[in-house]
């Protein structure tokens, strides 16, 4: 910081008020800035700094007082008294001794490692939508944006808890997912559609037991929309799982959300088909997840809209 200090030397008495003037306001700068730091720690706060002692003839060794003008002399009057007496013998040297850095050699005979191959990835990590996509009927864009906007509510819902949750909050939604939807594209007829399906989703999900379960707040490790990259088939891919989390019995699980509906009386062959159809696409995260998770890992589809489950244990 450039000095505004008036030349020390003149004893202009106007001199000396506009000298007073300016350490003044680079002293509130400095508290100000000491202030707006201090205050931006989120949980624990630690200051630093090196003190020299004054040892004088006949008195104890105390803390020299820091230096004018820095953030450590604007802290002293508030922390001196409850700073630890020093210790001569152990503080005698601190910070004065200069070790020199160690010089280590190569042999004249060292060559450069071979860099071992890596993994082929040559247009860039896969996404898992980019990858063998599975085929709907009923994949169309509308559905797309359903999903994305759902799925921001449901992790939303996650991370405020179930419980949080009723019919009155969710309905207290509709404005926001109005504006999502319309952002995404939607337009006339089909936002109001979409805001119903969306809204109908998150509805089943929390009076469905099976939905209150996937959200307890008691399973450990849990994370909504959790991104993760890995390899499968000798190439890095990136994936989100819907929900993951690790149950009182320690199994690891991988939900995924499905927003089909199904207007037919067997619900249960529905559900096998679409286990069949998002089988691959399971089995992957859970490969990739065991790459960092030991655990035992189950993967299960959940249909809040039908409703509906399915669960198995992926070979891995």
């Amino acid at each position: 910081m450039k000095s505004r200090y008036v030349a020390q030397g003149d004893d202009d008495p106007v001199y000396s008020y506009l000298r007073g003037l300016a350490v003044a306001e680079e002293a509130a700068e400095l508290s100000r800035l000491l202030y707006v730091g201090c205050t931006r720690a989120r949980e624990r706060l630690h200051l630093t700094s090196a003190l020299d002692l004054a040892e004088e003839e006949g008195t104890p060794v105390q803390w020299k007082k820091p230096a004018l003008h820095t953030a450590l002399a604007a802290l002293w009057p508030a922390i001196s008294a409850s700073a630890p007496d020093p210790d001569a013998e152990t503080t005698k040297s601190v910070g004065r001794e200069e070790t020199g850095v160690p010089l280590r050699r190569l042999p004249a005979q060292w060559h450069l490692p071979q860099v071992p191959e890596s993994i082929p990835a040559a247009a860039g990590a896969d996404s898992m939508s980019d990858r063998d996509p599975v085929e709907f009927d009923w994949a169309r864009e509308t559905a797309r944006r359903i999903g994305t906007v759902a799925h921001r509510l449901l992790r939303q819902l996650a991370g405020e808890g179930i419980e949080r949750w009723d019919g009155q909050r969710v309905t207290s939604e509709r404005k926001r997912v109005t504006r999502e939807l319309a952002a995404l594209g939607l337009t006339g007829s089909e936002v109001s559609v979409a805001v119903e399906e969306v809204l109908s989703a998150i509805a089943a999900t929390i009076a469905d037991s099976r939905g209150r379960w996937v959200f307890d707040p008691g399973h450990a490790d849990a994370f909504s929309e959790y991104a993760l990259t890995g390899v499968h088939d000798e190439k890095f891919v990136h994936l989100v799982l819907d929900r993951t989390f690790v149950d009182r019995e320690g199994i690891r699980w991988i939900v995924d959300f499905k927003l089909s509906r199904h207007g037919g009386a067997d619900a249960g062959a529905f559900l096998d088909r679409e286990r069949e159809r998002y089988r691959t696409q399971l089995e992957t995260y859970a490969q990739v997840m065991r790459e960092i998770d030991p655990r035992p890992i189950r993967v299960g589809l959940y249909f809040p809209l039908v409703p509906g489950w399915r669960e198995w244990a992926p070979a891995l």
